[in-house]
């Protein structure tokens, strides 16, 4: 063990897990969904844990087959 935390995305002094958004996401890998709406479903999940005032989301899926996409969706706090 090295003693470094294992912390990502520090944003407005709020620190996340990175193991814990990394176990997060891999529920996702063989979920039978569109892109579109993974990317909205991740979204609407991190919007709801870390309430935050703006929160952008790049989704880049490399399926099998090669054709890449990328969605990105956008939060702003009313």
């Amino acid at each position: 063990m090295t003693g470094v935390q294992t912390c990502a995305l520090p944003i407005y002094a709020v620190c996340y897990e990175l193991k814990s958004l990394k176990m997060y996401l891999q529920l996702f890998r063989n979920h039978g969904a569109f892109y579109e709406h993974v990317t909205n479903m991740i979204l609407d999940d991190l919007v709801a844990v870390t309430q935050p005032r703006s929160m952008t989301i790049v989704g880049a899926f490399t399926p099998r087959g090669g054709i890449r996409t990328n969605v990105t969706v956008e939060y702003k706090k009313p």
